[in-house]
């Protein structure tokens, strides 16, 4: 039972897109005072719950007595989920296009941090004296060029990055 209205609440949540209708409310809010905007969307959302709790609990009968099979619901569904999926998608690229962005400032911003670990463990060594000072060289080369792996990490997100933008102004 839970699983399937989970699944019919995800369904719900991708056919209606309610972050796509934001600007839409807002645009046809705009002006209006807080208490009125406040009473709007609380009478929107009531009379949302009692709609879908009326089909929920009588939609299989009223498809019924208009004729309708479940399939052929189905179907319709489908194309109708079909003809939005490009509002839906382009919706989700751009949300997934701010997780990367923020990902790649990420990488930018904690650079100093890995060079920084790589100095405190040169420092580390060569102030406790575990290795010899040929050791030491090859530590100190091999510590740079692993702070280095995090530069072309970050450089590497920044192309992808770059990659996705001027992909989606196609």
């Amino acid at each position: 039972m839970f699983d399937q209205l989970l699944e019919n609440t995800i369904l719900l949540f991708v056919s209606v897109d309610p972050i796509a209708l934001i600007p839409i409310f807002a645009s046809l809010t705009q002006g209006l005072h807080k208490d009125d905007i406040k009473k709007i969307y609380i009478q929107a959302t009531i009379v949302s719950f009692f709609v879908l709790s009326l089909f929920y609990i009588f939609g299989t009968a009223i498809l019924d007595l208009m004729g309708i099979s479940m399939s052929s619901f189905k179907i319709i569904g489908g194309l109708f989920l079909m003809e939005s999926s490009s509002l839906i998608g382009e919706t989700l690229f751009q949300l997934g296009l701010l997780g990367f962005a923020t990902g790649t400032l990420f990488s930018f911003v904690t650079l100093p941090v890995e060079f920084d670990a790589s100095n405190r463990a040169i420092y580390w060594l060569e102030r406790k004296r575990i290795v010899n000072q040929r050791e030491l060289i090859s530590s100190k080369d091999a510590l740079k060029w692993a702070a280095m792996t995090y530069v072309v990490a970050a450089l590497g997100s920044l192309a992808q990055l770059v990659y996705f933008i001027l992909r989606s102004r196609r």
